[in-house]
């Protein structure tokens, strides 16, 4: 669909010794084409199922966004995340769309997926400042804790490792091209995207509101923490009882 060229960042030290960054990929569209990237407008915030109640437009202190199932502060985490396409001419025909996101790093073992899904915006629009777990404004809560998206799994990232470097993180795909296709046709259908982890409570059991779960383990196992945080973020009840 048109020219890709890698670039470097290479330095070099006092001594002669060249170190070169990772390798940065730039796409050149073909004649009668047009690439529109839309960076800076964007809306973001993270969902932390221990914290059901707080917004986390900024994270920890700092204007960032988690996706992950293992935190012992934040719990399961979600990131939304939504760029208006009100800078793409109506009409056109969208060829490919993509997904970035700046990861810092990756704590625990990395060895998940991440999955791209669309907000249904069945409750509304996602207010970035005050969206929580249970909320998707100040005032209207989610048809479910945690976000409401749809099912389909737009795109998907695996392989990631504690030891990378910070990179780009891109879903794309058919499903994510057609997302934002749907979304230039019809702006007021465009709520954004959800990013999760694959492997939640709810993926690995099927846990869902109001079920009880009962597993025999306590907080030194990793299958204690497990419990108590997933079953929190589906809203399930907890089976506990004291002694061995």
């Amino acid at each position: 669909a048109g020219d890709a060229y890698d670039y470097w960042v290479v330095v070099k030290t006092r001594d002669g010794q060249a170190s070169a960054s990772q390798v940065q990929v730039a796409y050149l569209p073909k004649a009668g084409r047009t690439k529109v990237i839309l960076q800076g407008s964007a809306l973001d915030t993270t969902l932390s199922s221990t914290q059901r109640t707080t917004g986390h437009d900024v994270l920890d202190g700092r204007a960032w966004v988690s996706v992950g199932n293992n935190s012992a502060t934040y719990g399961t985490t979600r990131t939304l995340a939504k760029f208006t396409t009100t800078a793409v001419p109506a009409g056109v025909t969208v060829l490919d769309a993509d997904l970035s996101l700046w990861g810092m790093g990756s704590f625990g073992t990395g060895a998940t997926s991440y999955n791209l899904h669309r907000l249904t915006g069945v409750t509304g629009a996602f207010s970035e400042t005050a969206a929580t777990w249970n909320n998707v404004t100040s005032t209207t809560p989610w048809t479910t804790p945690g976000g409401d998206y749809a099912a389909t799994v737009l795109s998907s990232l695996s392989g990631f490792d504690v030891a990378d470097e910070p990179q780009w993180r891109t879903w794309s795909g058919q499903n994510v091209d057609s997302t934002v296709q749907g979304w230039v046709n019809t702006p007021s259908s465009n709520f954004g995207f959800l990013v999760k982890v694959a492997s939640e409570a709810a993926y690995q059991t099927d846990l869902k509101r109001d079920d009880v779960l009962f597993w025999v383990t306590d907080m030194g196992w990793i299958m204690g923490p497990w419990e108590m945080v997933g079953a929190g973020a589906q809203g399930a009840a907890v089976v506990l009882y004291e002694g061995a």
